[in-house]
């Protein structure tokens, strides 16, 4: 397989001046994971520049929190970004570095998002341009084939490396106007772009890779330390935990409002119901309705982050009463949750006019993203009682 060799070339041969190099890794296998059976278009997959940046913040927010070093001096281009930041809001709101989860929160959910957060994001953007994906491929003289980088302006034959890595630097036009983060990745005019079969390889080894690639980021931090390395920070600052998940509070009160039934049961809830991820969250880290059911207490906390095994009664009805039950509520989260998804799975701004498309178009998409998984997870699939 190509991909793994490519990958263990960057990590082990690869220049380290920081930790830049395996954020960059992560963050590509953050979006194989959270994209694992995405469509090519002409043959490659595009991750957008702004989504680079929005993980970036997501992990060097809390090293930075912790004051874990990232290079040999302790000061790295994204503290400063982070500090300019700080000085321009609350001062006390973002001093935890957990904080950096209500920071996304913020930018994915503002329905007008202010332009502190906007130049934050950029700032990170521009940084992460022109340091790990400029060198990131320059292993002993020879260039990685992970991927390349495109730009909406640039023919993709025949197009210059470093012009595009130029020209992407610049800030996105009309930055100042943007209502909310969805539309920054549609603004987004750089990606880097992974060729189709490389791309499935990676699908394939993700959850392998990801480990690989925390352990050798790990190592380097060990030898920036000069005093007792903190392990318990490092290793909660980029583990995907139930911490990093947005508030369900919106969709709790959604369901509880239109009288949703239990998912998994089909009868109603009590007033102590639960919101659980159908796709497990450590597998999909993905809030969005379709992967948000609500269950009673004890079949949550049993099934855990466990698959379930999938009945035709789920298949067939529980996931399609689910998926129609949200459309025909009309909410706001709902919509907003909608076209993200037809965005960033379907790479399409319009929607089907019938509800009953979406409904199928969805649970299709659910199905494969669980057969996916269900390949890749090898734990006991949680069998559903009549008794749970």
């Amino acid at each position: 397989m190509e991909a793994p060799r490519q990958v263990e070339m960057i990590l082990k041969h690869g220049d380290v001046s920081s930790t830049y190099k395996f954020a960059l890794l992560k963050s590509i296998i953050d979006y194989v994971i959270a994209h694992p059976t995405e469509d090519a278009r002409n043959g490659f997959h595009y991750i957008p520049g702004i989504y680079l940046a929005r993980q970036f913040m997501r992990y060097y927010w809390p090293l930075w929190r912790h004051e874990i070093p990232q290079n040999p001096t302790g000061r790295t281009a994204m503290a400063s970004v982070f500090e300019d930041f700080q000085a321009k809001v609350d001062h006390d709101l973002y001093r935890e570095p957990n904080s950096v989860f209500k920071i996304i929160e913020k930018i994915e959910t503002s329905g007008n998002l202010p332009t502190t957060y906007v130049k934050l994001l950029q700032d990170i953007r521009n940084t992460v341009i022109d340091m790990p994906v400029r060198y990131i491929r320059n292993v002993r003289g020879e260039v990685a084939q992970l991927f390349t980088v495109t730009h909406r302006e640039h023919p993709l034959i025949n197009a210059d490396f470093e012009e595009i890595i130029d020209e992407g630097k610049k800030v996105i036009k009309n930055s100042s106007s943007v209502q909310n983060y969805l539309e920054l990745e549609e603004k987004e005019p750089f990606y880097l772009l992974i060729a189709d079969r490389v791309y499935d390889e990676l699908s394939e080894l993700r959850f392998w890779i990801d480990s690989i690639v925390t352990r050798h980021w790990m190592e380097q931090c060990v030898e920036y330390s000069d005093e007792y390395f903190k392990y318990g920070d490092f290793f909660s600052s980029l583990a995907r935990e139930p911490g990093e998940r947005m508030s369900l509070d919106p969709y709790r009160e959604l369901y509880d409002q239109h009288n949703f039934p239990d998912f998994y049961m089909g009868n109603s809830l009590r007033s102590d119901f639960h919101i659980d991820h159908f796709l497990p969250w450590s597998r999909l880290p993905v809030n969005r309705f379709w992967n948000l059911v609500p269950t009673r207490p004890s079949i949550n906390s049993k099934k855990s982050d466990r698959l379930i095994e999938l009945t035709d009664k789920i298949r067939e009805d529980r996931l399609r009463e689910h998926l129609d039950c949200c459309l025909a509520t009309g909410s706001e989260l709902i919509k907003r949750d909608l076209r993200s998804t037809y965005h960033k799975y379907y790479k399409q701004k319009e929607l089907p006019e019938k509800r009953e498309q979406k409904v199928e178009e969805l649970r299709q998409l659910v199905l494969t993203l669980y057969d996916d998984l269900d390949q890749q997870m090898f734990e006991e699939k949680y069998k559903l009682k009549e008794s749970a």
